[in-house]
């Protein structure tokens, strides 16, 4: 925790330098998954209130890079996202705005659609109720 708050101070310098090689430090504890969180609050705390525009843009990356290696997904992409489990229990989420676009749309004898989904775990095909409406 003595690293987190050696970070914390360097990111109040006046330097930028300073704030700089503090965001490197910061970024370099993403890694670390007891610090993870600590140091995703404090990139994002420069993300928005740093007055160097070019640093607020590398924490923006960051941030971003971080949230696609650990499949964390923003409040603006999850309203296109849902989850759907394979016959084997495997659950994957999916993007709305891929899988019905898509044409592997069925409809089944009941008249209501289904989407053939592809399992990213076991590779095995399934069908769901087509949650596209907005979406084709």
């Amino acid at each position: 925790m003595d690293e987190i708050q050696r970070i914390l101070n360097d990111m109040q310098s006046p330097v930028l330098g300073i704030r700089k090689m503090a965001l490197d430090n910061a970024i370099a504890l993403l890694q670390d998954t007891a610090l993870r969180n600590a140091a995703r609050g404090i990139i994002m705390a420069r993300a928005q209130d740093d007055i160097d525009t070019d640093l607020r843009q590398r924490a923006k990356q960051a941030l971003q890079a971080d949230a696609a290696r650990s499949g964390v997904v923003s409040s603006n992409e999850r309203q296109h996202m849902f989850r759907a489990a394979c016959l084997k229990g495997h659950v994957n989420h999916y993007d709305k705005r891929v899988v019905c676009a898509q044409a592997n749309t069925l409809v089944r004898s009941s008249g209501l659609s289904a989407l053939l989904l592809i399992c990213r775990t076991c590779g095995e095909s399934f069908e769901v109720d087509a949650p596209c409406e907005g979406y084709v």
